[in-house]
């Protein structure tokens, strides 16, 4: 069981704008259940910000109603953001940033664009044409992508089946005991070789030569304080009292802030240390320089 867009989000602002659940895009993890993308490609406004700072970014309190966890299941609750771009899958299990409730937390992001030399400098690859791996997921290739989508295919190559987690190639079921009763077991026998790089993945993918990043910097405070704890709530409740049907406590919820720091973009590009041309130039200058040789000496003694 998860929840709704709308029981998830108490107050919802973007650049100073109040926004509400439309603006978020359901997305279903196999792991953590209904997740929610924010300005999401597929949403018919997309939201923008020219400007930098806190009071400009995405600023919402969620609703985390710590009643209904299951304490055999998870011994921590708060929420996971990730940042990412429009076209990239969001990997929550490997890069997701936890948030705590009774905090307020603000992360600060910051855009980092990088641009690899391809063949002969390295082994990235720039439209991946050239990477053997079919791309299971609905976004642009990266090396993880390939990793997971490398690692699903060899699931279903040895155990006959698809790992739940990830996307279903074409073709393949998801693996169940009635159909694989031994699943289970192929699959942490195939997963341990995947960590020894047993089974090629690791050389067939290749990183992206060109890629984008974020720098995210993250600070926490006291949220609600002392004093404005008791107003505060028993706004919250009344304003809510249609979606949760009781007295909200500072437990139940967690506020989180996500801006742009700055709006500038860091650029790192990559270029050879020593062209072909510049090798030969060297070659003659330390000739000339130590054994007093050049070309025209060359063809003199020739």
């Amino acid at each position: 069981m998860s929840y709704s867009a709308e029981e998830l989000l108490v107050t919802c602002f973007f650049d100073g704008v109040s926004c509400d659940a439309r603006n978020f895009t359901l997305f279903h993890h196999p792991m953590y259940g209904n997740c929610y993308t924010f300005n999401n490609r597929q949403n018919e406004t997309i939201l923008s910000t020219s400007m930098g700072g806190s009071e400009f970014g995405l600023q919402v309190i969620l609703y985390i109603n710590e009643e209904e966890y299951n304490p055999f299941l998870v011994s921590s609750t708060g929420a996971k953001v990730i940042v990412h771009r429009q076209d990239e899958y969001p990997f929550i299990e490997d890069m997701g940033t936890e948030i705590e409730t009774a905090m307020a937390t603000s992360i600060g992001m910051h855009l980092t664009e990088s641009f690899k030399l391809s063949d002969p400098y390295s082994r990235c690859t720039e439209d991946w044409s050239d990477v053997q791996i079919t791309n299971i997921f609905n976004a642009t290739y990266s090396l993880q992508i390939c990793l997971h989508s490398c690692f699903q295919a060899k699931m279903v190559e040895n155990c006959g089946c698809a790992q739940y987690s990830q996307p279903l190639p074409q073709g393949a079921n998801y693996c169940n005991y009635q159909q694989h009763p031994n699943w289970m077991y192929c699959y942490y026998q195939l997963h341990q070789a995947f960590v020894r790089e047993e089974l090629g993945c690791q050389w067939v993918c290749k990183e992206a030569c060109s890629f984008k990043e974020w720098t995210l910097t993250t600070s926490l405070a006291q949220w609600p304080s002392e004093v404005s704890e008791k107003w505060l709530l028993s706004v919250l409740t009344w304003d809510q009292s249609q979606q949760i049907k009781k007295k909200l406590n500072k437990t139940d919820l967690a506020k989180l802030l996500i801006f742009y720091k700055d709006l500038n973009q860091r650029s790192i590009m990559e270029n050879p240390a020593n062209s072909i041309e510049q090798l030969l130039s060297n070659i003659g200058g330390q000739l000339g320089l130590w054994m007093s040789c050049s070309v025209v000496c060359v063809i003199e003694i020739i």
